[in-house]
């Protein structure tokens, strides 16, 4: 069974907004999953453990600025993955080499990735069928979902994201990228997920 440490990290440059930053412990070592912009309190909490990947969610700030200081400090081979589509922004931001997904791939061989475009065009979540998991990013959150109107972002594309995360089994636990845990099925139940 995966262990899995959240940080919330205090984003300096929006007062109030705190990401959730994820450190997922494998058998091979550690995945980090958007590291917002606290990059000494992430090596903190990983101790002696050594990551073995960064898996961004999508491209905004708010869940990527302490990637160039954790390559600094754990070196350039250190794989930081982001969709495709939020390749090209994301690099703006970072200016370090980033892999590109497509979605459907099976990451660290536990993560399977779905692309869910709607908060930006490279929006992914995170899939752990084996542990009833779902790392969401900004496209789920308890209650709601992530907001359409920043550039790249689509109210028809987070319509059928969340209509493609509604098919998941309903006890799935949603991790997301901002506020507390919920589950598909309670999302269901709100109505915020259709099938």
């Amino acid at each position: 069974m995966m262990q899995i440490k959240r940080l919330e990290i205090a984003i300096s440059h929006a007062r109030g907004l705190v990401t959730n930053c994820y450190l997922v412990e494998l058998p091979d070592g550690t995945v980090i999953v958007d590291p917002a912009e606290d990059a000494a309190q992430i090596i903190s909490a990983l101790g002696k453990n050594r990551p073995q990947a960064v898996i961004l969610t999508h491209r905004h700030d708010d869940h990527l600025l302490a990637v160039p200081e954790l390559v600094a400090h754990y070196g350039e081979q250190l794989p930081v993955y982001v969709h495709e589509a939020d390749l090209a922004a994301a690099h703006d931001s970072i200016a370090v080499r980033l892999e590109p997904l497509h979605g459907g791939e099976r990451l660290c061989g536990v993560f399977e990735v779905i692309h869910t475009p709607g908060h930006s065009s490279g929006s992914i979540c995170l899939y752990v069928p084996d542990e009833g998991l779902l790392f969401s990013g900004d496209t789920l959150f308890e209650g709601t979902c992530g907001a359409v109107h920043f550039e790249s972002g689509s109210p028809s594309q987070m319509h059928d994201s969340l209509q493609r995360l509604a098919k998941l089994p309903k006890a799935t636990v949603v991790l997301p990228g901002h506020g507390n845990p919920t589950t598909i099925g309670e999302e269901l139940t709100a109505g915020l997920v259709e099938i």
